[in-house]
């Protein structure tokens, strides 16, 4: 399963790795739940490991993996005291918390993320996100600075 070129450059097709983003707007976030970040359009999916419809990605094996996320999010609401962006996996979830108290609201803003995780095959790991608390008015935006979810195996 390995290629190799004329000047020795050597690519793994079936490696996995993946890259997903927003079809459409994700509109007013509810509050005090976990949402999941709905990212149905493949830029990219090299072993098919990426289920567009559940948003999910599926190891095929065990070993460990780079996951990361872009959350564009608009019209968050100034008395939301905080926002959580994770990785959910089988394993375990992996926290990101951006504590909030604006004095006004805010037209927009972003969460990056990271994490290598360990996992056995046929887990499971997809981005949520959860607001505490303000008005349920926050957008996951599509289009501009998308939002994304990628991943592949490190090994």
């Amino acid at each position: 399963k390995f290629i190799m070129d004329a000047t020795g450059a050597v690519t793994m097709p079936s490696q996995p790795a993946f890259l997903a983003q927003l079809a459409s707007n994700m509109n007013n976030i509810p509050n005090q739940t976990w949402t999941t970040i709905e990212a149905s359009t493949e830029i990219f999916d090299q072993n098919s490991d990426y289920n567009t419809s559940t948003y999910t990605f599926t190891a095929p094996v065990t070993g460990k993996y780079q996951f990361n996320a872009m959350v564009r999010m608009e019209n968050v609401d100034n008395s939301t005291d905080y926002q959580y962006v994770v990785f959910s996996t089988d394993n375990r979830v992996y926290y990101a918390l951006q504590t909030w108290r604006q004095t006004q609201d805010v037209s927009q803003t972003h969460h990056q993320l990271g994490i290598l995780a360990d996992m056995d095959a046929n887990d499971t790991a997809l981005v949520k996100i959860a607001m505490e608390s303000g008005a349920s008015q926050t957008d996951i935006k599509a289009n501009g600075v998308r939002t994304n979810f990628s991943g592949y195996l490190l090994g």
